[in-house]
């Protein structure tokens, strides 16, 4: 566990290093008051260890009478959604429905054109956040009848896609259709919810709808923007970078933009073995550490001919240019990935930004301490990967609730 409170010295809690996370959290256990307000009992497991806290006395009452006022339902392997007596459930948002009312139904057979899903919801719903929002069309954190649903999408089934799967010879993906279409489900789909009757619906002609994709351009900043493993012959000044891909979990901020998270982004890169001639032993330690290495999990790299943008070819993450920067292939295309990007839902004409000041690793959320007025502001962020970390971020500047409507110029200060 790495605390990133202090630049300029040790973490202050005396337990930062290479510990693992069981004697971090004994340690942290026998540190801290875990059982506080109405909390009676804590069950934590990792890695097949578990670790549970029983309350006594009056917590135990506390817990008594707080009991859930349902009857449970019984375990089941069968593929439906069970619930309690007295409620109920409704889809609201699946994959593939139509983020605009002159977007066709889903077929869900295969046959939904590639390009549809720039305006369809994405594959594999994860993080999601509403964001509530004013007749002002503007975030407001006190309204709930209307808001936008922000929500990523960490992966596809080829087998919903395509009518026979991915198609495949020789090792290559033949079909140019298939391979965009599995680019643009993944990403974020953001999209306006309005209460109705009881319940949410979607409103399919809101302006603020948008779909953001692998192809989307974003922009590098923090501390590693413009670094030279930045550069790649997209962004030749290592500013910039397109899209996002393998979102799981999520995070907010209080100026209410929405944090969607980068994990297992290694996957999606081919690097062949002949490339590691190429590197130097510094390049390959971290090229290894995450595994970008072999075919790609989908074979993108593999697709022939390449466009004019280079929409496969970037996904090839080797040395095949001639220039001692990365200016001319994608060498280092996989260093724009593994980041936090911070998107405005209530300015869908704005780029989404990767935070890089929050690290770079496999992202499982970014969830937010408290906020306090003249304090700096906290993320606390997991490293999805094995053997590795549980990262806090502390912000230099102190939070002014001045900042609360400035969108991405607060994430910027």
């Amino acid at each position: 566990m790495r605390d990133l409170s202090s630049t300029t010295g040790p973490a202050t809690d005396d337990i930062a290093g290479s510990s693992d996370f069981d004697s971090v959290l004994s340690m942290r256990l026998s540190r801290r008051t875990l059982l506080k307000g109405s909390l009676a009992t804590a069950t934590m497991t990792y890695l097949g260890g578990s670790l549970s806290l029983s309350a006594s006395g009056d917590a135990q009452s506390t817990a008594r009478r707080l009991k859930l006022n349902f009857q449970a339902i019984p375990k089941s392997i069968d593929d439906q959604v069970a619930i309690a007596n007295g409620y109920q459930w409704h889809v609201l948002v699946a994959t593939g429905d139509p983020l605009a009312s002159d977007v066709a139904a889903y077929a869900n057979d295969g046959s939904d054109e590639a390009s549809s899903f720039t305006r369809r919801a994405g594959d594999h719903h994860d993080g999601m956040h509403f964001f509530g929002m004013g007749q002002s069309a503007r975030w407001d954190a006190q309204r709930s009848e209307r808001g936008l649903l922000c929500n990523n999408h960490e992966a596809v089934t080829a087998a919903f896609l395509h009518p026979k799967g991915e198609t495949v010879a020789d090792g290559k993906r033949i079909s140019e259709d298939e391979v965009m279409k599995e680019m643009l489900a993944h990403g974020v789909s953001i999209v306006e919810v309005r209460r109705h009757q009881g319940s949410y619906v979607t409103h399919q002609d809101s302006p603020l709808n948008r779909r953001i994709t692998p192809l989307t351009d974003m922009e590098l900043t923090g501390p590693a923007a413009r670094s030279p493993q930045l550069i790649t012959k997209y962004s030749i000044t290592g500013t910039r970078t397109r899209g996002t891909i393998a979102n799981c979990a999520n995070g907010y901020t209080p100026w209410g933009t929405y944090l969607t998270c980068e994990e297992n982004w290694a996957g999606f890169f081919k690097r062949d073995e002949s490339d590691n001639a190429k590197r130097s032993a510094k390049e390959l330690a971290a090229l290894r550490r995450y595994g970008i290495e072999g075919k790609g999990k989908h074979l993108w790299a593999s697709v022939q001919p390449d466009t004019a943008d280079h929409r496969f070819g970037r996904w090839h993450a080797a040395v095949t240019g001639t220039s001692n920067n990365g200016s001319d292939d994608y060498r280092n295309v996989a260093n724009t990935f593994g980041w936090v990007v911070e998107i405005d839902p209530f300015s869908p004409t704005t780029s989404p930004k990767k935070r890089t000041a929050l690290g770079r690793f496999a992202h499982e959320g970014a969830w937010p301490g408290p906020v306090i007025p003249g304090q700096p502001l906290v993320w606390y962020m997991g490293c999805d990967a094995r053997n590795e970390y549980i990262y806090k971020y502390v912000s230099t500047a102190v939070w002014d609730p001045s900042d609360a409507k400035r969108g991405l110029a607060a994430g910027d200060k």
